[in-house]
């Protein structure tokens, strides 16, 4: 049960109040849980284990708050200014309040969560402290310079004061009894440097009968008296520990490792020590086990971001299972539910391999540690979890060596991802545990190599050998599929089975009827311990050379001239089949397939090819099972399509008998001479001039002129203010000077013109 302290007292009267607890929905409780409390300071902590619920005072507020196990906030008693000290009847059915503001100790019904009665303290002002021992309430009271000690009696049918009963005190003594101890009291002053402390006997009718008196260290915080009342435990800022001192004389008879600063201490009823510190960089709370110097369990705030304890931050549930402690963070404050804290932490490790094949045993190890030796036959439960058993499958449980280390064997039966749980259920010492491991299982992974030679003749024997290979070797006499996959059977024909060898390797020979690229593939089919694999080469089949020609190769055609094109097979096994491609030049336009057709019966098949561009056409056999395929091109030519126009003259006619016809200018006038032409995207045309004279033609001028997007240009020849002269001009297209190369070289017709007066 939960160590107690408390302030002081004088008068007594009796009062009852209306004030009461409202009571709220609980929840389940979680472990290890914190959660906030609507408070803004604390002043005492105490558990009902009768009611299960925790009960805090806030002075600030001049309430108490009363939460479940979980933390989550019950109830509400307010109108208590600056409630301070908590104390619980025998029997848990009433919660004491030190009022220290109102002079009163008030009584709660746990029950109900109500109000019952106020007890005054008279004379003996601010209460701060409660303690029960001896049969009495013993308050702590006082301020500064005026600290003493009262009682309140409520054993008889009216309750019975007492004041003033040790005025050795600076301020308000901090109070703490055991109730495994009635007779003993111990009281401190905190804050001071050094703390006082002092042990009465409150057993007799002479309480509070001192003991002994000493000091603490300096800046007490709190204090405990042990179950059997022969020792009192502290906590003050310094000595970085919590002193054991001995009840009779205070003497220093022990202390208990923790670090700067210590606040807060409790003792469970089996002697287990919860010693607590203000720290921020260390842990938080220590648990010790009666008289031991080394930390059973450690418990550090910082983990969850509540802040560090509290002063008197520390209350163990009676039977020990749970200890309850209030952190702070600013203005924040945290009830933090440490669960079984005077059990050994266990931890269990489990490390299985990494990898594993499905259907063969596999090891997994692992060790329980934490808090000594476990009792003897101690046994750990053993899960396997796959998509086979995704809920978990019990294995046989396993018995960890005395060293704590264990291992196991299992078959996992499926393939992917199984998780090994080991378990330990706890004990009186320890506690719970489980860890877990988790290893890939798959089947061994199997490979499969073809090897074929590069070529083979039709119809002629050739060997194909190979080998299985893996982790986990096949038996010899494994049987392995072989398919045969060729221009008779593109589909795949299945052959006879072949049988592995003690060392994985196989050989077997076929006759391959069809030539050209022939497949063989052999597969494994898989078991429960292998995968299934296949692997294959290829060998090049020799087969017949047949004949393949194509008319027009290097034949120059006029613009749009459609060209029959015909190709001739020779003599082939079963293929008649023959294609004929266009491709014309330019990347714009693409390769073409004219036309597919079997040849007649003289081997012949014929295409028209529309030739506006200079154009490849291919033949193309394709060849069959017997008769190697076969293509042949030939390249055709087209001219582009050239008109030219004259404008501005005022007639034509010959200028002689013999001559051509002209075109009549006055020497003024400007001929315009106009070019349509095939268009192409960048495309330009040659304007060729030339002029007679001395009884032949000789060229004045060669000039590009670029196309417009119709086709056409208008070119002005000018005037050339003389008579008598005969000019002649034409346009061309030039093969690559024009511009591109799709089409071929072309000359347009002359056109004569004659300049007169």
């Amino acid at each position: 049960m939960r160590n107690r302290r408390t302030s002081s007292a004088t008068a007594l009267a009796v009062l009852f109040s209306s004030v009461a607890l409202t009571g709220l929905a609980a929840s389940a409780a979680h472990a290890d849980g914190h959660t906030v409390l609507p408070v803004t300071s604390v002043g005492d902590v105490v558990v009902d284990a009768v009611h299960q619920r925790v009960f805090v005072s806030d002075p600030a507020d001049g309430k108490v708050v009363a939460t479940d196990y979980s933390g989550d906030v019950v109830g509400t008693l307010d109108s208590l200014p600056q409630a301070e000290g908590l104390e619980l009847s025998a029997d848990s059915q009433t919660l004491y309040v030190a009022v220290e503001g109102s002079d009163q100790i008030a009584a709660i019904d746990t029950a109900g969560l109500t109000e019952s009665t106020r007890y005054s303290t008279g004379t003996a002002h601010a209460p701060a402290t409660l303690a029960r021992a001896g049969g009495k309430l013993w308050f702590g009271y006082g301020t500064a310079a005026n600290g003493n000690i009262g009682s309140l009696d409520l054993s008889g049918t009216e309750p019975v004061l007492a004041v003033a009963l040790d005025g050795r005190w600076y301020s308000a003594p901090r109070l703490a009894s055991n109730p495994a101890a009635p007779g003993v009291l111990a009281a401190a002053v905190p804050g001071l440097s050094p703390s006082a402390v002092a042990t009465y006997d409150v057993s007799g009718p002479d309480a509070p009968k001192l003991l002994a008196q000493g000091d603490a260290g300096s800046n007490l915080r709190d204090l405990a008296v042990t179950p059997d009342g022969s020792q009192v435990v502290t906590a003050s800022g310094s000595p970085y520990e919590h002193q054991v001192l001995s009840t009779s004389d205070l003497t220093k008879v022990g202390g208990y490792p923790t670090d700067a600063y210590p606040n807060a201490v409790d003792i469970a009823a089996d002697g287990t020590v919860a010693a607590g510190i203000d720290g921020w960089y260390d842990p938080d709370v220590y648990i010790f086990k009666a008289g031991s110097t080394s930390a059973l369990r450690e418990y550090d705030f910082a983990d969850t971001g509540t802040g560090t304890l509290v002063p008197d931050g520390l209350a163990w549930e009676p039977d020990g299972s749970r200890l309850f402690a209030v952190s702070g963070n600013g203005s924040t404050y945290y009830l933090n539910t440490l669960t079984e804290p005077g059990k050994a932490a266990t931890t269990v490790t489990v490390n299985a391999p990494a990898s594993a094949t499905r259907g063969k045993p596999l090891t997994v190890s692992g060790k329980i540690a934490g808090g000594g030796a476990l009792p003897d036959g101690t046994t750990l439960t053993v899960t396997r979890t796959d998509t086979e058993s995704p809920s978990g499958k019990a294995l046989a449980p396993v018995t960890p060596a005395a060293d704590g280390t264990f291992s196991f064997t299992d078959t996992p039966s499926v393939d992917g991802a199984v998780k090994y749980t080991v378990s330990y259920a706890g004990d009186a010492s320890h506690s719970a545990a489980s860890g877990t491991d988790t290893v890939s299982v798959a089947r061994s992974a199997t490979t499969v190599t073809v090897n074929a030679p590069a070529t083979g003749t039709r119809a002629k024997s050739l060997t194909v050998t190979g080998k299985t290979s893996g982790p986990d070797a096949l038996p010899a006499g494994t049987a392995l599929a072989v398919k045969r996959t060729d221009l008779e059977s593109p589909s795949g024909k299945a052959l006879a089975s072949v049988k592995t060898k003690a060392d994985g390797t196989f050989s077997f020979a076929d006759t391959p009827p069809a030539g050209g690229v022939v497949k063989y593939t052999v597969s494994y089919a898989g078991d429960a311990s292998h995968t299934a694999a296949s692997g294959s080469d290829t060998v090049t089949v020799s087969r017949t050379a047949t004949t393949l020609s194509l008319n027009n190769n290097g034949k120059l055609y006029s613009y749009g001239k459609d060209v029959t094109f015909t190709a001739h097979l020779g003599s082939t096994y079963k293929n008649r089949t023959v294609e004929i491609w266009a491709n014309p030049y330019g990347s714009d336009k693409p390769n073409v397939l004219v036309k597919k057709a079997t040849v007649s019966s003289g081997g012949n098949v014929s295409a028209v090819v529309d030739m506006k561009r200079d154009t490849t056409v291919t033949a193309v056999f394709a060849g069959d099972a017997r008769t190697a395929p076969k293509s042949v091109k030939v390249n055709a030519y087209a001219q582009v399509s050239v008109s030219t126009s004259l404008t501005k003259y005022y007639k034509t006619g010959r200028i002689s008998a013999n001559s051509s016809t002209y075109y009549w200018y006055h020497k003024h006038t400007a001929p315009l001479f106009t070019t349509t032409m095939s268009y192409y995207a960048g495309r330009s045309h040659r304007i060729d001039l030339d002029v007679y004279y001395q009884g032949a033609w000789h060229r004045a001028d060669e000039e590009y002129f670029r196309l417009g997007g119709n086709g056409k240009t208008i070119v002005d020849l000018g005037a050339p203010d003389q008579s008598g002269l005969r000019v002649r001009v034409r346009s061309a297209y030039i093969n690559d000077a024009s511009g591109d190369n799709v089409n071929s070289t072309t000359y347009g017709a002359w056109k004569y013109l004659y300049f007169t007066n």
